[in-house]
């Protein structure tokens, strides 16, 4: 199976939920006790949550398959060819009419949830309060750092739907009982300061285009340079959109290939500090 393939069943296995009956029993679950609405469950989760929570599920799935693991073998794509398969997706479709703000952008700045738990497997990192004192800059330069996601510096927000606290609240809710990301959790709403600059990945093409802008080259392989992204903007919203094109594909590159991203849900990475003020939510114990 070529890696064109893979994003045409990544289509059919969205817009099928009826044949994709684990990801369709997660969504209706997570439907049926989160939205506040009639969802019309007996076909399928038709809600803007039913849709998110359905999209979730599927996109999980792709960051656990062999694929995964053997991406080498399959040949990288450009953007385009990503873009013009997944614009054919319906729900996609339904949720940048539906949830623009998550879908296709831009950032909802008054509507980001910040949500810590509990990383056993990252003891130095387990901190259950938002803190100025405790964010790393990522001016701040940390040796061998070539990702496509990192994890030593900045922190990720979500936004906010349907009175839920983002696709990454909705992730946890659904993945309830996994020893990754054990509670208590706690979600912070922040307020983002009116002068942060933010750069928006709404597409395939809008990720190769942006790691090509500030690539990083090891062993052929190009990566964000983070660090010199930090010059230019406080923060990278990463769309639902983007995600769902982007997860788990290589991408051709200028100067290489782009090796897959595991965003997972619609994510803001925040490289620097640009919250005015942050209040507590919710507190989520075992």
């Amino acid at each position: 199976m070529d890696t064109r393939n893979i994003l045409l069943d990544r289509v059919t296995d969205l817009d099928r939920s009826q044949d994709n009956k684990m990801a369709w029993a997660e969504a209706r679950t997570y439907c049926e006790t989160h939205c506040i609405e009639e969802c019309d469950i007996a076909v399928y989760p038709c809600s803007v949550l039913g849709d998110i929570a359905y999209l979730v599920s599927v996109i999980d799935r792709v960051a656990g398959s062999d694929f995964a693991a053997g991406w080498v073998a399959f040949s990288p794509l450009t953007g385009t060819q990503a873009d013009d398969i997944m614009q054919t997706s319906a729900i996609l479709e339904r949720l940048a009419r539906n949830a623009p703000q998550l879908t296709i952008g831009p950032l909802r700045p008054d509507s980001q949830f910040w949500v810590a738990t509990g990383r056993p497997a990252f003891p130095e990192r387990r901190h259950y309060e938002l803190d100025a004192g405790a964010f790393v800059d990522a001016g701040v330069r940390v040796k061998g750092v070539h990702s496509t996601k990192p994890s030593a510096f900045g922190i990720f927000t979500s936004t906010g739907i349907c009175d839920e606290y983002g696709m990454w609240r909705i992730y946890l809710d659904m993945n309830e009982n996994s020893p990754l990301y054990p509670r208590p959790w706690q979600t912070w709403k922040v307020e983002i300061s009116s002068h942060a600059n933010i750069r928006e990945i709404a597409s395939a093409q809008d990720w190769v285009h942006f790691v090509d802008e500030y690539s990083i080259v090891k062993e052929s392989y190009c990566f964000p340079d983070w660090h010199r992204i930090a010059e230019d903007y406080d923060g990278v919203h990463v769309t639902l959109q983007a995600v769902a094109a982007v997860e788990g594909i290589p991408f051709h590159a200028q100067a290489g290939v782009i090796p897959p991203a595991y965003w997972g849900v619609e994510s803001t990475f925040w490289l620097h500090w640009c919250f005015t003020d942050k209040s507590l939510r919710e507190v989520i114990h075992k």
